[in-house]
């Protein structure tokens, strides 16, 4: 049976997170209303419509398009990778030349083919949420329907991007000027930020260059010269470590959550710092503009911030990218080295069992005896929990990675990872028993003090598991 669909872990309206299943669902409305499947839909409502006559969402591609497709690389230096298809269909399956795109640009900028009434149109490019759900986060950029507020020195500048594995593209508008740009690379680079530091630059030195810039630029989107009273104690108050909001809480992806974790702190002079920036994959530093809300320095990105109780809870960028504040027990700087040391435990006991064993059998040693049954069945429950998360850890990071790559893994491995892990997280009592029969049997401290490091070692592994949704019946993404 289909996985069940992503749980709804926010109120509507109140945290931004950009989803590819949001576009997914919309597609299946798309199919539901018209009673047709989505690319052959949009093919005659949209594309043929706007003239994109080399364009579309159909996989694998039909004969006429499939010799004119470029090449794709996920790397430079490696070889060309295959057509890449995507499940998830619109999320990305979109395929079209530069030049259909500047057809849609233009529909989009009412100089084209127009695809929607001209209050629709205006509808689509006004932000589509405000501070009546928002609260402090709408004084940051905000999202329209279906394009992000990527406005620059007072620029009114609306846009898109979207990465595969080997295609990284980006279309910016200019709705005030009726001009559009859209950038489009078929190779991820040398470092996997390339791409987006090549857009970037191309887009930014086009606006600069070709766009002008507002006579006076108004005060709240510059801000003061200097730190306004009490902003050195607004950037203290955001201190601490974040998560991204666009994340599948419900499902074992939720662990992902672990590698992009952002560390905002205290700046001099009343700034922020957030490391890496939103977007980023290095430190920005953001100074003050208005009462929780900064700009990014000698850059553009604004920061705002939202506090419940007095404390801040969460941090809007990037229109549809929010940052939530994290508890401890999700604090990739208090749970990765926790889970790094129950690995380094755990290995070094499956090292130590059958080391003592050949040792013993080597010199004559008599091993010890157990306490009693419940001791003897504790302690032959603890390797094989120990093993499986061993097992489990690297199979976890295998399956993520994959499923990051844009690989789809069988279902099967992933009833295989999640059986692993709950072998390893009934382990952890069966650790505990044993901790408890061996003290109390007079096993000796340093005996016991090796079954406690064993229970501290699956401890760990146990509360990552919990933690992260490694242990949740969904094994949908």
């Amino acid at each position: 049976p289909p996985p069940p669909p992503p749980e709804q872990v926010f109120a509507p309206g109140t945290t931004p997170a950009y989803s590819n299943y949001g576009y997914s669902l919309a597609g299946h409305v798309v199919e539901r209303v018209t009673g047709e499947p989505f690319a052959q839909y949009v093919q005659h409502a949209v594309l043929d419509r706007a003239g994109m006559t080399s364009s579309t969402f159909t996989q694998p591609l039909p004969p006429r398009l499939a010799g004119r497709v470029a090449d794709g690389y996920a790397a430079a230096g490696t070889p060309a990778i295959g057509f890449e298809s995507f499940r998830d269909v619109p999320a990305g399956a979109l395929t079209a030349p530069a030049t259909d795109l500047a057809r849609f640009a233009s529909s989009l900028l009412g100089t084209g083919t127009p695809l929607l009434a001209p209050q629709t149109l205006a509808l689509m490019q006004r932000p589509a949420l405000d501070a009546g759900t928002l609260g402090p986060l709408a004084e940051g950029p905000r999202m329209t329907l279906g394009l992000f507020d990527e406005g620059r020195d007072g620029r009114t500048v609306l846009g898109h991007g979207g990465d595969t594995t080997a295609f990284h593209s980006h279309l910016q508008l200019h709705p005030e000027q009726r001009v559009g740009v859209f950038v489009t690379l078929n190779g991820t680079g040398r470092a996997p930020a390339d791409s987006l530091r090549l857009r970037s630059a191309l887009l930014d030195g086009f606006t600069d260059r070709y766009v002008p810039a507002p006579a006076t630029v108004p005060a709240e989107t510059t801000g003061p010269a200097e730190p306004g009273p009490g902003a050195a104690e607004r950037a203290a108050a955001v201190a601490g470590r974040y998560e991204s909001a666009r994340s599948p809480f419900s499902t074992f992806l939720d662990v992902l959550n672990l590698m992009g974790q952002t560390r905002a702190s205290a700046g001099p002079g009343g700034t922020l710092v957030l490391s890496p920036g939103v977007a980023r994959t290095e430190p920005v530093v953001y100074r003050e503009i208005r009462p929780w809300v900064w700009q990014e320095a000698g850059g553009e990105q604004v920061v705002s911030a939202r506090t419940e109780d007095g404390r801040v809870t969460a941090l809007g960028a990037e229109s549809a990218f929010t940052l939530l504040r994290t508890t401890p027990v999700r604090d990739s700087a208090v749970v990765l080295p926790v889970l790094a040391a129950s690995v380094v435990l755990l290995l070094g006991a499956l090292v130590a069992w059958p080391a003592g064993a050949l040792a013993r059998r080597r010199y004559g040693v008599v091993a010890p005896v157990s306490p009693g049954r419940a001791d003897r069945v504790a302690t032959g429950l603890t390797p094989l929990g120990a093993g499986c998360a061993v097992v489990a850890v690297a199979g976890w990071a295998a399956v993520v990675g994959a499923v990051s790559g844009l690989v789809d893994v069988p279902v099967p491995v992933l009833y295989g990872m999640q059986a692993l892990q709950w072998v390893a997280t009934g382990a952890t009592v069966a650790a505990a028993v044993a901790v408890v029969t061996g003290a109390r049997g007079g096993i000796g401290r340093s005996r016991t003090a090796g079954r406690v490091l064993v229970l501290l070692g699956l401890a760990g592994t146990a509360w990552v598991a919990l933690a992260f949704g490694l242990l949740t019946p969904d094994l949908g993404y």
